[in-house]
């Protein structure tokens, strides 16, 4: 037990807005939620695309994203 660091780059879908569409800032969340499920204390997390997100309070960010998502197109 002791402190840590994730880093990961990538190349994909972001920021779309579509709640069908699997984008790398809504997983980047989900998986800060997931960590603190399991009992981790996370003390910065942030996902960058151009400009910064700050996905330290996952539930919050999540909520906001699901606020803005457009209906699935048909």
């Amino acid at each position: 037990m002791g402190n840590w660091n994730i880093t990961i780059r990538g190349v994909g879908c972001h920021h779309n807005r579509r709640a069908d569409v699997k984008d790398a800032n809504k997983a980047a969340a989900e998986f800060v939620q997931r960590l603190k499920a399991d009992g981790h204390s996370i003390v910065a997390a942030s996902f960058t695309s151009g400009s910064e997100d700050d996905i330290a309070d996952a539930d919050a960010y999540l909520a906001g994203v699901a606020a803005q998502e457009k209906p699935k197109e048909v």
